[in-house]
């Protein structure tokens, strides 16, 4: 036995060790079953290459095949911008990144992907036709057309110490200022169709479909998503006339619980409608709105936003919003905002004309931007 004291070694150390059992070595792994090994073979592993980057937009996937834009049409038959400010800043969104695209009018987007305009269809090798609702424009061109590409180890196009300002001034003219501008368009009839775009049927039939809703309806139902202002009864009734409870552009509509009935819906009226005035209070608030509070916001936050352009740009060509060493989205959502004021009857947008007169520098800038424009 094995002693501490002593340090006798023991009759156990002095056995020699077993040698390897032959099956232990044939057999390492546990054996796969055949019909395992038959599925396995019908999905075998493959192993894509290392990613390159490119040299050129033109080497992107799909860069070589123009994508279609979905718009709202022109105001004026054969220009280019669209009438609404949400689809022309895409198409800026388009050009300034060097993306091929080919605009395409549309009042009926019932078969886009969320319902209204704009959307994309987009050709790809690997995945085919795609089409992209507005909510993934923004993903698509900064996933496939990005301003800085970090693979070439590329430095950001806003300066450092302006890096957590660019979503705020985002926000302010996506939220603020746009709502400003689809209010002034709603009230113009910018997204009012012709007559002949549509058969009578569809029209007729359309807003029993759910899911379906018109130019008008949509813009609305846009404007009430970005705005947190409540409205009255009779801001509603400045958009769509007295009888705006029975008017079927109106998106109030749409609430569970109103319908139209035949007489109501063929003859126009709201004898056959149920609802009084007073009870537009019942519905959400996100359905109101508050013209008067709209239209001061839009206007304030255009005010900070010339400040601001003037702060940065000076007198220099080559400088952008934020300095931005190239165009960036916040300068497409600019200039759709500016042309959109000039294409609008004054007196629809007289709060934004006023900021504009009070700050040279946007149609100055205004100016520079339209360069871009085909």
């Amino acid at each position: 036995m094995f002693s501490a004291e002593t340090g006798a070694r023991t009759e156990l150390q002095d056995i020699p060790p077993a040698p390897p059992s032959s099956s232990f070595a044939r057999r390492t792994t546990i054996p796969m079953p055949d019909v395992i090994r038959r599925l396995f073979k019908q999905f075998p592993l493959h192993v894509w290459p290392p990613a390159e980057s490119g040299g050129s937009w033109s080497q992107v996937e799909g860069a070589s095949r123009p994508a279609t834009l979905y718009i709202v049409p022109p105001k004026e038959p054969g220009t280019w911008a669209s009438a609404d400010p949400v689809s022309l800043r895409w198409q800026m969104e388009f050009v300034v990144r060097g993306v091929p695209v080919h605009c395409e009018p549309l009042y009926d987007a019932y078969w886009s992907p969320e319902h209204t305009t704009p959307f994309a269809q987009v050709d790809t090798e690997s995945h085919g036709a795609k089409l992209l609702g507005e909510s993934s424009l923004q993903r698509y061109m900064d996933h496939h057309y990005p301003l800085v590409r970090a693979e070439l180890e590329e430095k950001s196009v806003w300066p450092d110490h302006v890096q957590d300002e660019v979503m705020l001034w985002m926000n302010l003219l996506e939220q603020r200022v746009m709502c400003g501008l689809l209010l002034a368009c709603i009230r113009s009839g910018t997204y009012t169709p012709p007559s002949q775009s549509a058969s009578l049927l569809r029209r007729w039939l359309a807003p029993l479909f759910p899911g379906e809703m018109s130019p008008e309806q949509g813009a609305f139902a846009r404007l009430a998503r970005l705005s947190a202002a409540g409205a009255s009864p009779s801001s509603l009734a400045a958009v769509f006339g007295r009888d705006y409870l029975s008017d079927v552009r109106n998106p109030l509509t749409l609430v569970p619980g109103y319908s139209v009935d035949w007489v109501g819906f063929l003859s126009g009226t709201s004898d056959h409608t149920g609802p009084d005035a007073s009870e537009v209070e019942q519905f959400p608030a996100s359905l109101r709105v508050d013209q008067d509070a709209i239209q001061r916001d839009a206007a304030d936050a255009l005010n900070a936003v010339a400040a601001r352009l003037a702060d940065d740009i000076g007198s220099r060509d080559d400088v952008w919003m934020l300095g931005a060493r190239r165009p960036t989205s916040l300068d497409c959502l600019l200039f759709a905002v500016l042309h959109t004021i000039r294409t609008l009857p004054a007196q629809q947008v007289r709060f934004l004309l006023a900021v504009q007169e009070r700050h040279p520098s946007l149609l100055t800038y205004y100016e520079r931007l339209h360069k871009y424009v085909p």
